[in-house]
């Protein structure tokens, strides 16, 4: 995949879709149907998924996909980029499966030509041997794209500076399968025609590769290029940095990591798994030994939590009919007033300004909604139907 001026950024090659086998019919049907997830597990069905729906593949004749261990561990061998120690080519797959053993699971991503890239999970299970890969898109959508009614105006002001770079921690968080690393990827191209600096990326696997534009971007994989987060962080806030991004941070340190980054006057990106803005924060709150200190932190160095949902339908914009993904965002921006309320730890009246509308930009999922029925996208009985299920947690 070619880079803009100033080189290839990351060494990604595009596999061959004719050297893939039984998995090269997969791909080609997962594309043609716009899937989210193909599902594979030994001498079961494949199962291609949109959210959280799956459907067993049919090919041809009505013909069901299901592939053996040995045609799985071909699939495995065939896309990765990288050999575990001690493998071969003719072992059978040998190195793979003591891997798991060891270590549960593994992760990576590749391309395929005139196809599309994808993040593949590996695992055991009682069912034997199978992986789920994610369908990313082959190149990054643009903003516009992902948020066609401006739901995200607030984001974008962000990053269209005038004067100084944006600085700060802008969390993003949601389920998984909500969409945040192609929206942060989407952010970050969309960054990438304005900041004349360097941006460095830490993730597990890489996911989508940049392009430099502007800005400069050194994407490293962690446990190819950099141990772990932690250590990736020391590298980078050693170096002259306009901005970071961490794919998703998991533990107590990687958070206070993250915060430490955005201290130093950094613009920091990252992900968590929570469901919604102000469960982000409260969580956020538990994370600091020193209370008071935590909090000030947090105070200084939010910027913004971006959480978000998505929703498969059919929908008309601009005149065109469409069916995919709709992207409903909640995104809470820090003013002095919201900083001040973090600092005293009034969660509640911070709350209350949230969903009261008197923070300038923000929005909830119940005004996004709204948008949302405003622009015919859903009906009013299909928005208290969201609501309800945003409130339990269903999407």
């Amino acid at each position: 995949m070619a880079a803009g001026k100033g080189g290839v950024n990351v060494n990604v090659a595009e596999l061959d879709i004719e050297n893939l086998g039984w998995f090269r019919d997969v791909l080609v049907y997962a594309k043609e149907r716009n899937v989210t997830d193909i599902i594979v597990v030994e001498k079961r069905p494949v199962r291609l998924g949109i959210l959280k729906k799956c459907e067993i593949m049919e090919v041809g004749e009505g013909i069901v996909v299901k592939p053996g261990k040995a045609e799985i561990l071909a699939a495995i061998a065939e896309t990765r980029q990288r050999r575990f120690d001690g493998e071969t080519d003719t072992d059978g797959g040998t190195a793979i499966i003591k891997h798991i053993r060891n270590k549960g699971y593994f992760e990576y991503a590749f391309s395929v030509k005139d196809i599309g890239r994808f993040r593949m999970s590996v695992s055991s299970s009682q069912e034997g041997l199978g992986f789920a890969a994610r369908v990313l898109p082959y190149t990054i959508p643009r903003l516009e794209e992902l948020d066609p009614f401006n739901m995200l105006a607030g984001i974008k002001g962000l990053f269209d500076f005038s004067y100084s770079y944006p600085r700060g921690l802008v969390l993003h968080t949601g389920v998984v399968g909500s969409g945040k690393t192609t929206l942060i990827a989407s952010e970050l191209d969309y960054l990438a025609e304005r900041m004349n600096g360097a941006v460095y990326t830490l993730e597990d696997p890489i996911e989508y590769v940049y392009q430099n534009k502007r800005t400069v971007f050194r994407q490293y994989e962690i446990g190819t290029h950099i141990p772990s987060i932690l250590e990736g962080v020391r590298m980078a806030l050693r170096n002259n940095l306009a901005g970071l991004v961490v794919g998703e941070v998991r533990t107590r340190d990687e958070v206070t990591a993250l915060f430490t980054a955005a201290e130093k006057g950094f613009l920091v990106i990252s992900s968590i798994h929570t469901p919604d803005a102000m469960t982000t924060l409260r969580l956020l709150d538990g994370y600091g030994e020193d209370r008071d200190a935590w909090r000030k932190k947090m105070a200084q160095c939010l910027t913004a939590i971006v959480s978000q949902k998505l929703i498969h339908k059919e929908y008309t914009v601009n005149g065109s009919k469409k069916t995919g993904y709709v992207l409903v965002p909640e995104v809470l921006f820090f003013p002095a007033t919201i900083k001040a309320g973090v600092e005293r730890g009034v969660y509640g009246e911070v709350e209350s300004a949230f969903r009261g509308n008197a923070i300038r930009n923000a929005i909830t999922f119940e005004m996004s909604l709204s948008v949302l029925e405003q622009k015919g996208i859903i009906d009013s009985y299909l928005k208290m139907e969201l609501l309800d299920r945003v409130d339990q947690g269903k999407i």
